[in-house]
């Protein structure tokens, strides 16, 4: 059956499923159930999309799992059995045959020094294995070619992307190794990074640890036990707010030699000072989830943990529902006061 997908929808790959004599029934209904659940998650019918991976692969990118009310891994093990129905029903090529890695390959995978390193080089080691071309051979133009490839076998994921961290690990380990391999071009990654807790002084990360592992667990018997431990995720949300908090000081101005305490920047100046320079930097509302949150984790340190006086509390509660996107207690004449005619105090 020759491969075509001009001018199709996910309805002919339903009507393809159906009518396979050897597929199995439960794979059948697995099958078909992922291409109507993918459909119903983008509010069309199977008849209203066209089978295209590119245009696929773009609506597939506007679904989040909270939002269908399903867990990542979920979502994940659907647009996986879309795939498989489109590559079973010939609407979407099939890989090339798998052929054995040479001597090359093997000794060049070994090289690398984590398997996670290995996995995410598989499928283009893959690729250059069924191709006959060795590590030697490799260019920027078997890139390229890679790239082709899997534009039209993959709807989960961004392509450029995917093919751009994987020149990124095959430089790291050429490099790493002093291997005579060629490097490959990469385009470094525009997600602004912000400076790690490490580039802080060495008595404000302790106190952050030693907050960290107090919101971890319950002690029946501490004054300051908190009610209920935090969550690993939670805990993850935490460092990551106080990260992007103290980066956005330094983006302010302040010297991060100057953070010498949880005290000596969880402040409400600070704050106002921190979020009006992510506004500046990133160009988000004055109400965002970003410095909802942020705000959020400053105010719970300095309540549970800094111990700030009331008077002091309340100016960063104040702040906090300034820049949260459900500001309970403010009245619209307050809660729509610009970041720049905030008073810095």
């Amino acid at each position: 059956m020759p491969f075509d997908q001009s001018h199709h929808s996910l309805a002919d790959v339903i009507d393809k499923l159906q009518a396979l004599p050897n597929l199995n029934d439960a794979r059948r209904r697995d099958l078909i159930s992922a291409v109507i659940r993918i459909a119903t998650y983008l509010g069309r019918t199977p008849a209203d999309l066209p089978i295209d991976a590119p245009a696929l692969r773009a609506a597939l990118a506007n679904i989040h799992p909270a939002q269908i009310g399903i867990k990542a891994k979920s979502l994940s093990n659907v647009k996986a059995n879309l795939a498989a129905a489109l590559r079973i029903t010939r609407f979407m090529p099939r890989n090339l045959p798998v052929a054995e890695r040479s001597t090359a390959w093997v000794g060049f995978l070994e090289a690398t020094n984590a398997v996670c390193q290995a996995n995410a080089l598989s499928r283009f080691v893959s690729y250059c294995s069924s191709k006959g071309i060795e590590p030697d051979d490799v260019t920027d133009a078997v890139m390229a070619g890679f790239r082709t490839y899997i534009d039209a076998r993959i709807i989960g994921k961004d392509p450029g992307r995917l093919c751009n961290e994987m020149a990124q690990t095959w430089n790291g380990i050429v490099t790493r190794n002093d291997l005579p391999l060629a490097s490959l071009t990469t385009t470094k990654n525009p997600q602004y990074r912000c400076r790690p807790l490490t580039s802080y002084p060495s008595s404000m990360l302790v106190e952050i640890e030693a907050y960290l592992k107090r919101r971890s667990h319950v002690d029946l018997f501490a004054p300051d036990s908190p009610d209920n431990a935090l969550r690993p995720t939670s805990l993850r949300n935490t460092r990551v707010n106080l990260t992007q908090y103290c980066d956005a000081l330094v983006n302010a101005g302040m010297l991060p030699s100057e953070f010498t305490c949880l005290a000596s920047v969880v402040t409400a100046s600070h704050m106002k000072q921190a979020f009006k320079a992510h506004i500046d930097r990133t160009g988000v509302p004055l109400k965002c989830g970003t410095l909802q949150n942020m705000a959020a984790t400053l105010v719970v340190v300095a309540r549970d943990y800094l111990g700030v006086p009331s008077k002091h509390l309340d100016e960063m509660l104040d702040v906090k529902k300034r820049v949260s996107t459900n500001p309970k207690g403010m009245t619209p004449k307050n809660s729509e006061v610009p970041p720049e005619n905030w008073t810095l105090t």
